[in-house]
């Protein structure tokens, strides 16, 4: 442990502006940086619109110290070099944070930064503090940023930025003034300490860099290669004179529960902050309690506890050695010999290595690592080599090469996993490379590139590679980020038809993994994708014979499960788990069972149903078709008449028509006190699980499913249409009747929200029952509410209203409000068509000004966030429009850098650890077909994954802020915006784009 210099009295100056402290205590007043008496330049992170200029300062409300603000400078301070910091600030009430950071960047963006403590000061106090250590402007202690010149320069010092110290804690504080002060006796004995300090620290790193060289000449002189190293998984070619190694480093050992048995001196602990407990059912009781329940035994963790189920999810584990890093990029900790290559027969190191990785297990317990040798002359084709290992601790010493590139597959080559279907007008793969530490690679227009038959590998179709974007160039994304960062060019083969498996070959370059052309590709991929949704039911067991995946019946009040009612509307603010806690009920609603949960989580909403339209359009527009496609459901529900889509619709719909009250209301679902407490399954949740109280919004979503839903079932079950016809417009006239009461609970700016999240649901709802029932009164309220014809909103919003009425008859509705649609989706769709055009691997949406991030699937679901181009090619039948559907899935179905699709059980390498709670617990592989959130920009800086930067990204190389977009999906199941997903926002949406595909016409 590190022994602390002397500090002063809770390590600062601290000067009560009310006068407490004696004169000499007092530093004189300083060097005024910035008076605080206007906002800032910009904010970031979880500062972001927390910050507001107020009188005599500027006031900082966030959640947590993992942000900041930056004002411009035009300063010489080369005078006071040996001044401290000293900050004038106010603390408030709800503050938590212990410190603040203060850096100063100069010319070169050189930062030295001071930390300034606010421990000691009273809430509603003011105090100016001075920088830890007495630290000066030239001596911070703290060199945060090194620019491209050694030191800092005190004479050109261009920006100021204050941030929190990045712990979670509330900070509630008023900035008044940044001056520089002349150290006083304190401050000096302090900067003292800070010199020995940082003398001991050099002396450290100087002693550890002495080792590290040391470690590094050991092993360069021979590594060890231990059984449980990191493995050489694949060695393949990326240019005559590249080779890529993919090695993994660690695995990860998935652990299961096991039956809780206690022992004598076991300790059971609750843990979690006090001001954070959440109302659990426990032993059929409701009670508070912290979230996490852990036992001990000797100390020593055992894991989380499932406390009514009386099991324990015990840690999971990893399994093999870390990597010796401080080797992986010399060329002297390798070796290539030609076996029967002459040209090769003296061993020769490559000419310059580089490499990257990022983690690729649960919590970042194992990681994926590509190492690229560049060699100092070309492999032979057909000829055998072995690339030794003799400075680096992998398993194997050696692995022997075939350089065969038009049978290896090479890390450079990226193509669906989906395959194609013989008619469709787009096929493309693609070639790309970046190489981490070494950044861009170069591959010229014109490389040729071959079709192969995977069996025999002869040639079927013969091309030139195109550029499509290279490395330098802006593509339509955010701000005209270039999301490869390295040259994209195009393999196209639009115009090859004939069925069979295939492989792309670039010469020299490498081959694609095989893939299929056939007609029923984009079936297979929406079966897979409506399995997805599936393994999502709630209330019902999930096993064989309709899945591999195994799950207890769960949340079913048949085994003891409690739904409370509560008073909190859906549409109040969703997921507000203290409002639920607030307004429960003693009333139990025993009905609420079934549908689908969410996410990787277990909650029931009223995006559910809304997303049941979705599955139900796609049936409407292929009833045929989509009708006979075979789903994994139940045995029972495969013998009924009605078509398995529509059976899974009903299995959700069914949900909500049993929470309608009999005078037509419908409640929002279903929602825990809290996300799931950790180490249990949705069969034992222990958390309170209350349903909404019904409400407008919710009900007429249902409305509109409900409607749709009869008109499906009509064919099919006569009696069961008329039940979804009859409760459809009970929703509706209860939501109509009680809109302007429901309403009148809430006053201002809440209201008129409210108000406004009606719009749309009653829209689409009022065009459905026009469409089930030919009322002209319902087509009135359509018109009413129509953004189409007028009145302020967003009218994308209106897509399934505006994309359903463009497709009616000539003779159905209004001619001219037809026509208005029909040109709302041609003009989207146009849009959404040239956002593709616009960047190399057609990632394509329609909203262009879209946030690329993972919560709203921007890489990782065709269009993003609702399909145009499908029903502009159904309104035209023009073929660009059908091309950009299919070039809009490429992506995320495997056609991308990282050759990996981003739907579980998807391809070859698909990823294999969403967010999935129950699967988790159980030790399983997670279930088929979820569609992750996929990728937010890196460069972005959000603060909504800037934790996981922090704390499970830190190994990456280059660092994880660095990479480019298409690659920065980390498979590591704990990252919201990354790794889970929801039915309604991933798996549905890509359900549809891909049973379009499938059930289109010829």
């Amino acid at each position: 442990m590190r022994t602390c210099p002397p500090r002063l009295s809770v390590a600062l100056t601290l000067v009560l502006l009310a006068g407490v402290g004696g004169a000499d205590e007092r530093p004189k007043p300083g060097h005024v940086v910035n008076e605080f008496n206007a906002p800032p330049q910009f904010t970031f992170l979880g500062w972001d619109k927390m910050v507001k200029a107020v009188q005599g300062g500027v006031e900082v409300k966030a959640p947590n110290g993992q942000g900041g603000m930056g004002y411009p400078l035009k300063a010489d301070f080369s005078a006071f070099a040996q001044r401290a910091p000293a900050l004038t600030v106010t603390v408030g009430a709800a503050n938590k944070a212990k410190a603040i950071l203060v850096a100063l960047h100069d010319a070169d963006d050189t930062a030295h930064q001071f930390t300034l403590s606010l421990d000691g000061i009273a809430p509603g106090a003011t105090a100016t503090v001075t920088a830890e250590d007495g630290a000066s402007l030239r001596e911070p202690g703290t060199v945060s940023k090194a620019g491209r010149q050694e030191g800092f320069d005190l004479a050109n010092v261009r920006q100021l930025i204050v941030m929190g110290n990045w712990t979670p804690a509330p900070v509630d504080i008023t900035l008044r003034r940044l001056e520089l002060v002349e150290p006083t006796p304190q401050i000096l004995a302090a900067r003292e300490g800070l010199r020995e300090r940082l003398a001991r620290e050099a002396e450290q790193r100087q002693k550890a860099e002495e080792a590290r060289a040391k470690r590094k000449q050991d092993l360069l002189a021979g590594a060890p290669h231990p059984p449980d190293g990191p493995e050489v998984r694949h060695v393949g070619p990326a240019a005559p004179d590249l080779l890529v190694l993919r090695i993994q480093e660690r695995e990860f050992v998935p652990v299961p529960q096991i039956p809780y048995e206690p022992q004598p001196g076991d300790e059971v602990k609750r843990e979690g902050k006090e001001e954070e407990k959440v109302l659990v059912v426990e032993d059929g009781q409701v009670r508070e309690s912290p979230m996490n329940v852990v036992v001990y035994r000797k100390g020593a963790r055992l894991g989380y506890l499932a406390v009514n189920a009386k099991m324990l999810k015990p840690d999971d584990r990893t399994a093999g050695q870390d990597l010796t890093a401080e080797t992986i990029d010399e060329p002297a900790a390798y070796r290539i010999l030609g076996i029967d290559d002459p040209t090769w027969k003296e061993p020769a190191a490559p000419a310059g290595v580089s490499w990257k990785r990022k983690p690729n297990a649960f919590q970042s317990k194992a990681f994926e690592v590509h190492v690229f040798l560049k060699l100092p002359r070309p492999l032979a084709e057909g000829k055998r080599y072995r690339v030794e290992f003799p400075g680096v601790n992998l398993r194997q010493a050696s692995v022997e090469y075939v350089h065969e590139p038009s049978r290896t597959r090479s890390e450079a080559v990226h193509v669906s996993a989906i395959g194609f279907r013989p008619d469709d007008p787009f096929k493309r793969a693609f070639l790309s490379l970046w190489l981490g530490t070494g950044g861009v690679h170069h591959y010229a227009e014109g490389l040729r590139f071959h079709l192969l038959d995977d069996a025999t590998g002869k040639p079927v179709f013969d091309g030139a590679a195109r550029m499509l974007k290279g490395a330098n160039d802006t593509e339509t994304f955010k701000a005209g980020r270039n999301y490869s960062k390295t040259d994209v060019l195009g393999l196209d083969f639009s115009a090859f038809k004939t069925p069979g498996r295939y492989r792309v070959y670039v010469e020299g370059v490498g081959c694609s993994y095989p893939f299929e052309i056939a007609e029923d590709v984009w079936l297979r991929g929406f079966q897979l994708s409506m399995k997805g949704l599936l393994h999502h039911r709630s209330g019902i067991e999930l096993g064989p014979p309709f899945t591999n995946y195994r799950r207890p019946r769960n949340m079913h009040p048949a085994d003891g499960f409690k739904i409370f009612a509560s008073e909190v509307a859906d549409c109040e603010g969703a997921c507000n788990f203290s409002e639920l806690m607030k307004r429960r009920t003693d009333r139990l609603v025993p009905e609420a069972w079934g549908g689908h949960m969410d996410a990787g989580d277990w909650d029931r909403n009223s995006a559910h149903p809304a997303a049941m339209w979705v599955l139900l359009d796609l049936y409407e527009l292929f009833p045929e078709r989509i009708g006979k496609v075979k789903l994994a459901i139940p045995p029972a529900e495969v013998a009924n008449a009605i078509p398995d889509i529509l059976d899974e619709v009903l299995w959700n719909l069914d949900f909500h028509r049993r929470l309608q009250t009999p005078n037509g209301a419908v409640s929002g679902g279903i929602e825990s006190t809290a996300h799931p407490r950790p180490g249990e399954g949705s069969w034992q949740e222990s958390l309170m699980l209350s349903a909404y109280a019904p409400d407008p919004r919710s009900s007429l979503i249902y409305a509109a499913s409900a409607a749709k839903l009869a008109r499906a079932l009509a064919a099919h079950d006569k009696a069961l249409a008329a039940t979804y016809a009859a409760s459809a417009s009970k929703a509706w006239d209860w939501a109509v009747a009680q809109t302007d009461q429901f309403l009148g609970r809430f006053d201002g700016k809440r209201r008129e929200e409210i108000a406004g999240g009606l719009r749309d649901p009653r829209n689409l709802a009022a065009f459905e029952l026009w469409r089930l029932t030919g009322e002209a009164g319902y087509h009135d309220e359509f018109k009413a509410t129509s953004l189409l014809l007028g009145g302020k909103g967003d009218i994308n919003t209106q897509i399934k209203a505006i994309t359903s009425y463009a497709r009616l008859a000539d003779g159905q509705g209004e001619a001219a409000i037809r026509e208005k649609a029909r040109q709302w989706v041609i003009h989207t769709a146009d849009v959404a068509v040239a956002f593709g055009d616009g960047n190399a691997f057609g990632v394509t949406t329609w909203v262009p000004l879209l946030p690329p991030i993972g919560f709203v699937g921007y890489l990782s679901t065709p269009e993003m966030i609702g399909a145009v181009l499908p029903h502009a090619w159904l309104l035209t039948r023009d073929t660009k429009y059908l091309a950009a559907a299919v070039r809009a899935c490429q992506f995320s179905a495997g056609a991308n850098p990282d050759n990996r699709a981003l739907t579980t059980g998807l391809g070859p390498d698909p990823v294999r650890f969403p967010l999935h709670i129950d699967s988790w617990v159980t030790g399983q592989p997670a279930p088929a077909g979820i569609t992750v959130y996929g990728i937010s920009d890196p460069a972005e800086n959000f603060g909504f994954d800037a934790w996981a930067h922090t704390w499970y990204l830190q190994k990456m190389v280059p660092g994880s802020r660095t990479w480019p977009a298409h690659e920065s999906y980390w498979d590591i199941y704990l990252v919201p915006s990354t790794n889970e997903y929801t039915i309604h926002q991933t798996i549905i949406p890509t359900a549809f784009y891909w049973g379009f595909l499938a059930a289109r016409d010829k």
